[in-house]
């Protein structure tokens, strides 16, 4: 259950302070939430590679964190936003409107204003606050009742989502399997969490996590896929030569290596957001130097 509450407060921080994929620091936290998703996917998964997803899980979100928690204010930005929604939906600050739930995140905000009395003002030390309250705050979901409904639409509209991009990536040839392997693995294990359960919302909430990721991977391949064919026909119809109206050999050299390196990558890539950044590269930055290139 560790494993569990780290991956949901892994998660809790990219929605916190910012899900584009500029830095190592994001990439490393999807790779280490990847290996989280996967060990925890799998029922005959060893205590080592449980052990070692959640060492690498831990150091990729201290680092990821230390690249926004900068001082201690950011901690009680965070505590201060969430008390503040769940006394706006009571007439009074009576606890006796609390749920269970409510009433411990409101212990752990003065739990965790007594941590942050007895430390320093270093960037370190801001986010270990953080960190205490974040993970703390995940260990929470013990006591909040699951929405299995809300989950089942959530699986539903993912399965959903990928039908269409996926006939499309057949039409172009793209072989899928390996990406739908994962995204039907993911799949069945929310599914048998939601017939067995209720479990707490945190294992609900990293394994619907987990197939997003993967309905996302498909969606962007199909999207990168179709980048693809949009600029092949841009090499394969445009007019070569050094006239007015005609490209040079070297733009054309040039929109070649791109689209090889967009299949590369469509083939190989290992997340979403890889495939998403890779589409960007070819449509709106390959392709517009190969139109810009025309002679006069």
């Amino acid at each position: 259950m560790e494993l569990v509450y780290l991956l949901d407060a892994s998660i809790s921080s990219q929605q916190r302070f910012a899900q584009s994929s500029d830095s190592p620091p994001y990439w490393a936290l999807a790779a280490a939430q990847n290996k989280a998703l996967k060990a925890l996917s799998d029922p005959s998964s060893p205590a080592s590679d449980l052990f070692s997803a959640r060492q690498q899980l831990q150091n990729a979100l201290w680092d990821y964190d230390y690249r926004y928690v900068r001082d201690l204010n950011e901690t009680r930005i965070v505590m201060g936003r969430l008390g503040n929604w769940i006394y706006s939906s009571y007439p009074s600050s009576d606890p006796s409107y609390l749920t269970p739930w409510e009433k411990g995140v409101v212990d752990l905000i003065d739990e965790t204003y007594a941590y942050m009395a007895g430390l320093g003002n270093s960037r370190s030390e801001a986010v270990k606050a953080y960190q205490y309250f974040n993970f703390k705050l995940s260990a929470l979901s013990d006591l909040e009742t699951p929405d299995i409904n809300r989950y089942a639409s959530s699986l539903a509209s993912a399965q959903a989502r990928i039908a269409a991009p996926l006939a499309q990536l057949g039409q172009y040839g793209v072989n899928m399997d390996a990406r739908v392997n994962d995204f039907d693995r993911a799949s069945a294990f929310m599914q048998a969490l939601l017939n067995n359960g209720p479990y707490n919302d945190a294992v609900y909430t990293a394994a619907m996590h987990d197939v997003n990721l993967y309905a996302s991977t498909i969606v962007n391949s199909e999207e990168l896929a179709r980048a693809i064919k949009r600029a092949q026909n841009m090499v394969d119809t445009s007019p070569r030569g050094i006239r007015s109206g005609e490209y040079p050999a070297s733009a054309f050299g040039a929109l070649n290596r791109a689209i090889n390196h967009a299949q590369r990558v469509l083939e190989t890539a290992a997340s979403a957001e890889e495939i998403k950044n890779e589409s960007y590269e070819l449509n709106f930055v390959a392709t517009e130097k190969f139109e810009q290139s025309v002679k006069p």
